[in-house]
């Protein structure tokens, strides 16, 4: 239920080893994944932030508990994988085992899925600016009719078409079909709205819900940050203070509203 972080880390690093060799019994993303690790001379066995962090607790639901860095949350979450393995996977090692040793219950598994999901969508409505106002402030009519219409779909009151629809106009405001005519959000409305396209992407269920529920935060840390220095020239000192302040308040926020939603996976 409550692995230790050396338990943790440890079978995590052995499963991502072990789906290199796993063949077919292995998704594609496994695989592809041990071979990312191999071509990067990245070395699974070494000790990453994540696992220095938890080092300094006895227990991952301690270490999940003293965490208000919404970075390392989505990354631990991301390495008990949040999905329900086939039962033909039957290696002693992998995030099967994780998951049974966390949570035995598939329906806990299914939660905090579903939780990410919701995340990503109150982190779009919720976010506060430093201002008085929050990102929901920020993003422009088509980010808001996708965030709505996730929510209608996440709660079974829309059609699959009806969300679908409105996503796809969001998402090429931020991404049009002309390559030629892309830009990188350039402010915090852009920013909020790459932040709504990925909150309503987080509601398909095609898509990691870990993956798209990070990408959201940090699109919306980076609104906060650039509402926060919009004042400010880059050569100015407290560009820097300003900037450093509202990402790290954004993400102790995101912190504490992930935890209120789906708890801690390392206890009952």
């Amino acid at each position: 239920m409550n692995p230790t972080p050396i338990e943790f880390f440890h079978h995590q690093k052995m499963w991502s080893k072990e789906a290199k060799f796993a063949g077919r019994e292995a998704s594609a993303n496994d695989s592809l994944v041990a071979s990312y690790y191999d071509s990067a001379g990245i070395d699974i066995y070494e000790e990453d932030t994540d696992e220095k962090f938890a080092m300094k607790y006895a227990s991952m639901a301690d270490a999940w508990d003293a965490c208000d860095n919404i970075d390392w949350l989505c990354g631990v979450i991301d390495k008990i994988r949040i999905r329900v393995m086939p039962d033909s996977v039957k290696y002693p090692n992998s995030v099967l085992w994780v998951l049974k040793k966390i949570n035995p219950a598939r329906e806990r598994t299914l939660a905090i899925d579903s939780g990410l999901r919701k995340f990503a969508l109150r982190i779009v409505r919720e976010t506060p600016l430093g201002d008085g106002r929050t990102l929901w402030d920020i993003v422009g009519k088509p980010g808001r009719v996708a965030v709505e219409t996730a929510e209608h779909f996440i709660e079974g009151r829309t059609t699959w078409e009806e969300f679908c629809k409105n996503k796809r106009a969001a998402h090429i405001i931020i991404y049009p079909p002309n390559i030629a005519n892309y830009v990188f959000p350039r402010d915090a409305a852009d920013y909020a709205a790459k932040a709504a396209v990925e909150a309503a992407n987080a509601a398909d269920t095609h898509y990691s819900s870990c993956i798209l529920a990070a990408g959201t935060a940090d699109s919306a840390t980076c609104a906060v940050a650039f509402a926060a220095t919009a004042a400010c020239s880059r050569d100015d000192a407290k560009f820097a203070v300003a900037d450093l302040s509202a990402r790290t308040a954004t993400k102790q926020f995101h912190a504490r509203l992930l935890k209120k939603i789906i708890g801690n996976p390392f206890t009952k």
